[in-house]
């Protein structure tokens, strides 16, 4: 199923757009630019690593933001990578 669905030129639009979106990065530090060019690069191996399932997604980042009532509220952060296969998974 992955071989039909997920592909490097798939991979290269979600960057794109990912980069649109204006993507924060989250704890690797990588950009939407930098995710462009790492797809480029490791575009293949990645995908090989998807299809075998060997794959293992970057933790998470959590953060904690104040909410108007003065409580906090937690939330995560993906990388950027991680990112792009969840949307393309999602859908």
């Amino acid at each position: 199923m992955w071989k039909e669905v997920l592909g490097t030129e798939l991979l290269r639009q979600k960057a794109a757009e990912l980069r649109q979106k204006g993507f924060k990065p989250g704890c690797d530090d990588m950009t939407a630019k930098s995710a462009e060019l790492w797809i480029m690069v490791n575009g293949e191996r990645l995908l090989k690593e998807l299809y075998q399932g060997t794959y293992v997604p970057m933790p998470a980042m959590g953060f904690r933001t104040a909410k108007v009532d003065g409580s906090f509220r937690t939330l995560t952060k993906m990388t950027a990578i991680d990112t792009i296969i969840q949307w393309i998974i999602r859908f």
